[in-house]
């Protein structure tokens, strides 16, 4: 497992199945009523983090490659400013999103 590897969204949320967990959240726990970005935002922000402390395990992968949801377009032009985004490895993901944001605080 080299650290490139751990940086790997596109891999990471084929591996895991992320999709199809993103889908399972929006029918099953949601009726399908929230989707898109939105839907990302609200397990970013909301579902991960409260899962995460309920059942005491480390979601901070799950968390870092989730999809980013509702993201300001100028920190995603800060991403690609840094060279840090290519779409078949390291796609727009929560993780890259919440750094920029934190470093703008």
């Amino acid at each position: 497992d080299s650290v490139s590897d751990r940086w790997d969204s596109a891999a990471f949320r084929r591996e895991n199945g992320i999709g199809a967990l993103r889908a399972g959240v929006s029918h099953r726990v949601l009726n399908d009523r929230v989707s898109g970005s939105k839907l990302d935002t609200l397990i970013g922000d909301g579902f991960l983090p409260l899962l995460s402390v309920n059942s005491r395990a480390d979601l901070s992968a799950l968390w870092f490659h989730w999809y980013v949801g509702n993201t300001p377009e100028s920190i995603v032009g800060s991403l690609k400013r840094l060279q840090v985004l290519q779409p078949r490895h390291y796609p727009m993901c929560n993780g890259w999103a919440q750094g920029v944001l934190a470093m703008r605080a």
